[in-house]
């Protein structure tokens, strides 16, 4: 099995949620890391302020097209 790829990092959990429904809607399993340590500290640390959005390296490039409006 391939391990999943990061494709998009975002600052706040919004954008990331919103980026993740998208894929969701065209058919595309997408993760989230870190989404939940980015909610809980109010302040950004080094490790936590960083949400990573991560899908199967087989829909890399239809989840890059499917994001292209999200900029």
């Amino acid at each position: 099995m391939n391990e999943p790829v990061i494709i998009r990092t975002f600052d706040n959990s919004f954008a990331a949620n919103v980026a993740k429904t998208k894929l969701e809607a065209y058919g595309i399993k997408a993760i989230l890391n870190n989404a939940i340590m980015s909610s809980v500290w109010a302040m950004p640390t080094a490790s936590f302020d960083t949400i990573s959005l991560l899908v199967n390296p087989d829909d890399v490039a239809e989840a890059e097209k499917i994001l292209a409006d999200i900029d």
